[in-house]
């Protein structure tokens, strides 16, 4: 078609691409939460309302329904709770290992001690008595005291009225103690425990065999009571642990593009910016608001790019502009991938794309514009997966076909007479031009061609090529001569004139 066809078809094979490194992201649980954040390293707590839910890795609800509050894991459960008139019930108890959930009927969270220790959990029934409720639910210590503290070393410090402390084992027995005890701390990791005898205070073990009395250097006068005691000797043993959580330590660091953040890995974008807000970040998953709602979404690597047939195209006079066939290469499934192109014209218009990843786009010129941009974004289930965005120029074919004439009034001494034409490009580009003209005269309804010449030149820009032709000429007559100039793809155009041929005189 054009003395660059070879280079054309050399870009046709490797293709004009633009590749961008990033990831692939997937929606793991929509955005429809008030708020979303990990509970622990492999569970997420979701908001809606005031009310909340468990959900895994797998985006499995975990809760048999929405709930009020859940607490830390401790020894490796955590409390199910509902709120009510009288503070919170326990609804339920979640275990960490498996996932469980074991439901609870009857009985409250008290103010400070409600968490698992040893397998037993202080609770308080409706008449605010406490006792101990297993990890399944069930009440194995009967509400009846006062205050029910955290087993520690298979004892747990219990009150039945204020100024009066005992220590029973898991069985509720009653341990000796060869004093009377009127406050009492669990015991620490070293089997201690503080006591109070009233104003006397000392440090027990685990026989209930007083070791040594207790003093408090640089506070002699301070009043200690024996809960400030456990909590100040062995914080760590006596609260529930914090859940374990995941390392934010991510590779991806959060950037704005005017009002939306996306995620960049270093320095490059890798989720584009499209999220009202970023949460947590991990090397997987990122938690995300979308909508004024909260969601997760997955993070996987992989490469797109957009590859287009040509970067250029030519255009004929009077003729639409030709498309442009783009390649999408995806580290997905093209099934379920919605394409919107904007063309040139500032319009994002959705486009059908195949099976191999191919769409056609007609590119948009502006008025006098030489060239344009077709921005393509790659969307799935309303996420920005990808986007780009191509330079493509136009080449405008532009040839001027000049009429054709005599060279002479008569024709010569052999009655040959020569009929000259010229083409120039005016194009850009260089044009494989082919040639034909011809001399035809009237014989009755029929036209009668009576010479032909074809003629073929690569012109350069500017350059011009001279076409003849040579017709016997026996009497004085007009005849038409036409000149077609075309390739073997496409005519770019013709003329025609009317000659009065003369014999040589």
């Amino acid at each position: 078609m054009f003395s660059k066809v070879k280079f054309l078809s050399i870009a046709a094979l490797l293709l004009i691409s633009c590749s961008v490194r990033a990831v692939t992201i997937e929606w793991l649980l929509r955005a429809e939460y008030d708020y979303v954040s990990y509970y622990s390293e492999d569970i997420f707590k979701c908001k809606k309302g005031s009310e909340v839910q468990l959900v895994d890795m797998r985006m499995k609800t975990l809760l048999p329904h929405m709930v009020d509050s859940v607490t830390d894991y401790s020894d490796g459960y955590a409390l199910v709770l509902e709120k009510n008139k009288r503070g919170y019930s326990v609804c339920g108890v979640f275990e960490e290992k498996y996932h469980s959930y074991q439901e609870v009927e009857g009985v409250f969270m008290t103010n400070r001690f409600s968490y698992c220790s040893e397998g037993f959990i202080s609770v308080a029934d409706n008449r605010g008595k406490q006792g101990y409720i297993n990890t399944k639910g069930v009440l194995k210590i009967k509400c009846q005291f006062r205050e029910a503290r955290p087993f520690r070393k298979g004892l747990a410090s219990v009150s039945l009225k204020a100024g009066e402390a005992h220590y029973i084992d898991a069985s509720g027995n009653v341990l000796p103690v060869g004093i009377t005890l009127t406050d009492a701390s669990s015991f620490n990791n070293d089997g201690e425990a503080l006591v109070a005898n009233y104003q006397k205070m000392m440090i027990i073990n685990t026989d209930g065999e007083v070791v040594r009395k207790y003093k408090m250097e640089g506070q002699k006068d301070f009043p200690v009571r024996p809960y400030d005691y456990v909590y100040d000797e062995d914080m760590s043993s006596f609260q529930p642990e914090h859940n374990q959580m995941p390392s934010f330590n991510s590779l991806y660091k959060v950037y704005s593009e005017g009002k939306k953040k996306g995620l960049k890995r270093n320095g490059k974008i890798a989720i584009w910016a499209q999220f009202d807000d970023i949460g947590d970040v991990t090397d997987e998953l990122v938690i995300v608001k979308c909508g004024g709602k909260w969601g997760i979404v997955s993070i996987d690597d992989g490469d797109y790019s957009l590859q287009l047939d040509k970067s250029e195209i030519v255009v004929m006079p009077g003729q639409n502009n030709p498309e442009i066939t783009c390649t999408l290469t995806s580290p997905m499934s093209n099934k379920g991938l919605d394409i919107v192109v904007d063309s040139g014209d500032g319009k994002w218009i959705p486009l059908l794309i195949s099976g191999n990843g191919q769409f056609v786009v007609a590119p948009y010129f502006e008025k006098n514009a030489l060239s344009c941009l077709i921005k393509v974004k790659v969307m799935k289930d309303g996420l920005l997966l990808y986007q780009n965005e191509e330079k493509v120029n136009k080449i405008e074919v532009n040839i001027a076909i000049g009429k054709p004439f005599l060279l002479r009034e008569f024709a010569d001494e052999n009655d040959l007479q020569r009929i000259k034409a010229s083409v120039t490009n005016n194009s850009q580009i260089a044009l494989d031009i082919q040639s034909t003209m011809y001399v035809s005269f009237r014989q009755g309804s029929n036209n009668k061609v009576m010479s032909r010449s074809n003629s073929s030149q690569v012109l350069e820009p500017k350059e011009t090529m001279e076409c003849f032709v040579t017709v016997k000429v026996l009497e004085e007559e007009s005849v038409k001569v036409v000149l077609m100039v075309r390739n073997s793809d496409v005519t770019y155009g013709s003329t025609e004139a009317v000659v009065s041929l003369k014999p040589f005189y």
